[in-house]
């Protein structure tokens, strides 16, 4: 597996973190209270990614993208973004 661009990798991290924050990722601008970006469990979930990719980040050294977090975590995302797409409500999903 190839190192990570980190430019790219600082990036993907500012963007993710705009997306947390209620922002449109690429101009900053905050996004309308509709927009689907702006669901708790996206916004949790956004939330999750961006302490992967900052995990990614500290790798010293030969940073790869092949760091995964353990199982549970996985599917916590995994089950959460299925709960989002079937139209399941935030109390519906477990924290």
């Amino acid at each position: 597996m190839e190192p990570v661009d980190l430019a790219k990798l600082e990036t993907a991290i500012k963007y993710v973190e705009r997306i947390a924050e209620g922002n449109n990722p690429v101009n900053n601008l905050p996004m309308e209270e509709d927009a689907v970006l702006n669901n708790p469990n996206v916004i949790r979930c956004m939330y999750f990614v961006k302490g992967v990719l900052e995990e990614v980040r500290s790798v010293p050294g030969n940073t790869y993208l092949a760091v995964i977090y353990n199982q549970n975590a996985q599917e916590f995302v995994v089950r959460n973004l299925e709960k989002m797409v079937n139209g399941e409500t935030e109390d519906d999903t477990e924290a």
